[in-house]
């Protein structure tokens, strides 16, 4: 019985890596994904992409020089793509769906969901650690051209009086 505890461990452990790696491939395409190649090579899909631009090439010479390659789906480890499949199938049930513990999942199901779970967790600590952008200074923005001097806005504070112009 320990040694299928292991097992487990470890599954948890690895599911975690790999949807941690693709939460992070998601912020840096900016949550833009491979489509997989019968969308990306079809000119009239939505997804098209670089293989519909180039149908003579190989497909590993154009996915190749695609910046979305690594999350291209297949790219996946193969030991982990039943419980991978399994989590995200699960995870896409509706957010206020509830399983009976322990019996409404098997152990696979349970692994996948903590993993998924943690590497979430360890995402949003992430994303919440990095510095947000400095806000503008309120006021107008004076824009100057390379090597001019800033110029100095004067207001004439004498114009202003106490009492309506009759």
């Amino acid at each position: 019985m320990a040694r299928n505890r292991r097992r487990i461990a470890g599954l948890t452990e690895a599911l975690e890596e790999y949807f941690a790696g693709q939460l992070n491939k998601q912020r840096e395409f900016d949550g833009k994904f491979c489509p997989g190649e019968d969308e990306c090579a079809d000119p009239e899909s939505s997804e098209r992409g670089p293989l519909s631009r180039y149908p003579n090439e190989t497909i590993e010479y154009v996915c190749g020089g695609c910046s979305l390659r690594t999350t291209k789906p297949g790219n996946s480890p193969a030991h982990l793509v039943c419980a991978i499949n399994s989590t995200i199938e699960i995870a896409d049930l509706p957010e206020n769906a509830t399983f009976a513990y322990p019996d409404a999942l098997d152990i696979w199901g349970w692994a996948g969901l903590r993993a998924l779970s943690r590497a979430r967790n360890s995402d949003l600590k992430k994303s919440s650690k990095q510095k947000p952008k400095e806000a503008p200074p309120p006021g107008p923005m004076l824009v100057r051209k390379p090597g001019e001097k800033a110029a100095v806005q004067t207001f004439d504070w004498s114009r202003i009086t106490a009492t309506p112009n009759d």
